[in-house]
């Protein structure tokens, strides 16, 4: 640049233009003075948001509680019915023999004895119904408990051999393993 370009007395200088050695900063905020309480309404909105699922969430593992004890008192409820089904049967079958007895020695008619014959297979069919029930019940208490392996889950669950006043508490324990493993935490 020449002397004296700006005016007179102006000494000559180099100026030098590019992009080393330029910064340049910007920052922006922004706060709304009056929103009509849509700030807090939306904050408000957004806690029961939250609070609505964390109960979601606690109803869930309640009705996964109560979904296996129920399914495993059905088996219980199912194993005494089959053990009545049983009784059942040993008496009707009883009941033929003496019917049969009393018949070979004229003391009642071939029509009685018929009659303990089909009462006899009645309760054959109720024993089926039986065994099928405890079945069914078994099953439904594995898939509701969330065993993978039906045979660990039988071995280990559905021995014979359940006291009744552990019943209640080895479903719990049960269920809070069916919890655990499902990743529901509280």
């Amino acid at each position: 640049m020449p002397a004296g370009a700006f005016g007179p007395g102006t000494p000559a200088s180099t100026i030098t233009a590019g992009t080393q050695d330029n910064y340049t900063w910007a920052s922006e905020v922004r706060q709304p003075l009056f929103a009509g309480g849509g700030i807090l309404a939306n904050y408000e909105v957004n806690k029961l948001g939250f609070d609505i699922s964390r109960m979601e969430k606690a109803a869930t593992v309640q009705d996964i509680v109560q979904e296996v004890k129920v399914s495993y008192f059905q088996y219980l409820k199912a194993e005494k019915l089959l053990g009545v089904a049983r009784q059942s049967l040993e008496q009707l079958q009883a009941h033929l023999n003496i019917a049969k007895n009393f018949f070979e020695v004229g003391l009642i008619p071939r029509n009685d004895v018929l009659q303990s014959e089909v009462q006899v297979a009645n309760g054959e069919q109720s024993l089926i119904r039986a065994e099928n029930s405890v079945e069914l019940a078994r099953r439904s208490s594995i898939r509701s408990s969330g065993e993978t392996s039906t045979r660990r889950c039988s071995s280990r669950i559905f021995s014979r051999t359940v006291p009744m006043t552990g019943l209640w508490s080895r479903a719990s324990r049960r269920h809070w393993k069916t919890v655990r493993r499902s990743g529901i935490s509280y």
